[in-house]
């Protein structure tokens, strides 16, 4: 194989992450943080785990008050450092709870990695919690009629024999 053109190629992209990250930055210092939001969003989507673009983008949406996608964020910048830093994966994980408490995908993700999520203060989510309001009542299904099997087609009027000769 020609290791010289997958390289370059690769460097291509990580060239074009970090152009593209670059003006993510300058539309950020300059305010303009939708317009980096989006640039941010389009690297993740090439790279989930490129580590600048999700800080960035945790630090925007935090200061947005956007929980629900500063959460999805954290979950994945806990997947990008857990295999060099599980301390740092768990601290985004519970940032990410913080965010939306009581969510699965916490939970989980703890289980992922191997670790006990109750030794983290989560606990299996619940469909319903304590604080729920009043319930609907819900009555058992009644339980299905037997099937009945069909009988044979009705025959018209009374014959005695069969209408076509087989002789």
């Amino acid at each position: 194989t020609d290791r010289t053109n997958g390289g370059d190629s690769l460097s291509q992209v990580e060239r074009m992450l970090a152009q593209k990250f670059s003006h993510s930055m300058e539309a950020y210092r300059q305010g303009r943080i939708s317009e980096a939001k989006t640039l941010c969003l389009q690297i993740i989507d090439s790279d989930e785990q490129y580590m600048p673009a999700l800080q960035l983008l945790s630090q925007i949406c935090e200061n947005d008050g956007d929980n629900l996608t500063l959460a999805q964020i954290e979950r994945k910048l806990a997947k990008a450092v857990f295999d060099s830093d599980p301390d740092a994966a768990v601290r985004h994980v519970l940032k990410a709870e913080k965010c939306t408490p009581g969510a699965w995908e916490n939970f989980n993700l703890l289980l992922v990695f191997g670790l006990e999520p109750s030794r983290y203060g989560l606990k299996a989510p619940n469909s319903f919690t304590a604080s729920s309001s009043a319930r609907i009542a819900v009555s058992p299904a009644p339980s299905p009629a037997p099937a009945k099997r069909p009988g044979p087609p009705p025959l018209p009027g009374k014959r005695t024999k069969p209408a076509v000769d087989i002789s």
